[in-house]
């Protein structure tokens, strides 16, 4: 439901959603950062899509680090994710980016059966 309306759901507040294009305008990844359901205290990284064309050049951790620098600017102190551990990629990056494993979800986003890795990153101030 979420991806049908993106453009409400990355309007509220503490929300933001950014997107990669090439010269022609197509979009070629993405990702974005809202509040956790369940724990407001909490910002969560969501929706990071990527292209292969991207993979491996350094868009991903650039916006990261743009996610990380507007939940700073929010006033927020942790950002959380759900991942799989399919994605080896994406979590290396994460532990690199010095995001810890969670033993268990933190909120209530519901992908608790598609997402078995939780993990969370203090930032820095």
């Amino acid at each position: 439901p979420i991806l049908d309306q993106m453009s409400e759901v990355y309007h509220h507040p503490n929300s933001q959603y950014w997107v990669i294009v090439d010269q022609h305008d197509n979009v070629l990844g993405g990702g974005g950062i809202a509040p956790l359901l369940g724990d407001s205290t909490l910002l969560e990284i969501q929706k990071m899509y990527f292209l292969p064309v991207l993979r491996g050049q350094g868009f991903a951790k650039k916006l990261l680090q743009q996610c990380f620098d507007f939940a700073k600017t929010q006033g927020f102190y942790d950002c959380y994710l759900e991942t799989t551990a399919a994605l080896k990629e994406a979590v290396s990056l994460y532990e690199r980016l010095g995001f810890q494993h969670l033993a268990q979800p933190r909120g209530q986003t519901g992908h608790s059966q598609a997402c078995e890795i939780w993990m969370l990153k203090a930032l820095e101030a």
